[in-house]
């Protein structure tokens, strides 16, 4: 990956504190636009993408990759238990359980604690995510599986390795359309799995209500949570960080339902972003196939 200096409007010479990786303006975003970005790498010590994300797009949200949290906690802390400590941290929905997951931490190794309490938490902790990008992912999975697919081209002369690009992007589109063309539902079909797992789920769930808009859910031991209906909101936040309505919230519906209240199904709840249609939209262009190079008109 390269890096571009940034020059700012009106400048001649280009700001030497604005670093940033060329896959951060593959959208054209206005200054002060909103969008989610997860960095290649990232630097603890404050320096570096996060200054300069923070000057060009000020209301950005900028996460961390896990996965890279970790290759640099394992230089001085390995194996499956500091592992497991620092995503179970990371997964936290809400403060309360964030700081009591800290605290095992703690117990087990005050030196990561410490190191751990060194990362602003709203770029790696599910607890403190705005819930505004509609996604609780802490991995750069869809970039890294992408750059994976593009390998192959790498290193060859540019105009073969957009060619290469150009055709993966074809079959890619393609397949997704075959995909499209077998599913039924109103939901894509990842999320429909999803989805018929959380109401499993819901089915263990009891629902007190206020009368009003808001429910009061009980599961199995101390777990119990606020459901406000009309703010669309659960108190375990997973419904406002994914835009899926969680076991809790399904149970409300159901519960609804039972009373007489009219109400829409389950599904119908559950973000348009993962809406059967809505991954159409998304597909609906497609990348044409162009004549050989012995075709093509010379340059001038």
């Amino acid at each position: 990956m390269s890096l571009w200096l940034i020059r700012p409007k009106g400048h001649h010479t280009p700001d030497p504190r604005i670093y940033v990786n060329t896959t951060l303006f593959s959208l054209k975003i206005h200054h002060g636009g909103s969008f989610t970005k997860f960095p290649r790498r990232m630097y603890v010590n404050g320096k570096g993408i996060i200054p300069a994300l923070q000057q060009v797009f000020p209301n950005a949200e900028h996460r961390f990759c896990l996965r890279h949290v970790h290759e640099n906690m394992k230089s001085k802390w390995k194996g499956e238990l500091y592992k497991n400590l620092l995503w179970k941290c990371a997964s936290s929905t809400i403060v309360p359980y964030f700081e009591q997951e800290t605290k095992e931490v703690l117990a087990t190794d005050q030196g990561l604690y410490q190191w751990l309490r060194e990362i602003p938490t709203v770029h790696w902790c599910r607890a403190y995510f705005s819930g505004r990008a509609l996604s609780d992912v802490l991995l750069n999975n869809l970039c890294e599986v992408f750059n994976r697919q593009l390998v192959e081209g790498m290193g060859k002369p540019i105009i073969t390795c957009l060619e290469y690009i150009r055709e993966y992007l074809m079959k890619r589109i393609v397949a997704v359309h075959i995909l499209i063309s077998k599913s039924e539902g109103p939901l894509t079909p990842k999320i429909t799995e999803i989805f018929e797992k959380i109401k499993e789920k819901a089915a263990d769930m009891s629902v007190q209500w206020n009368s009003v808009n808001k429910y009061q859910v009980k599961g199995s031991s101390l777990e119990q949570y606020v459901i406000d209906m009309a703010d669309k909101t659960c108190s375990c936040r997973r419904w406002e960080l994914t835009g899926i309505p969680c076991k809790h919230v399904v149970a409300v519906i159901w519960d609804m339902a039972a009373h007489g209240i009219t109400v829409d199904a389950p599904e119908e709840w559950v973000s348009k972003v993962y809406w059967l249609e809505t991954w159409k939209d998304v597909y609906a262009n497609t990348v044409d196939p162009i004549n050989g190079r012995n075709m093509w008109a010379p340059s001038s």
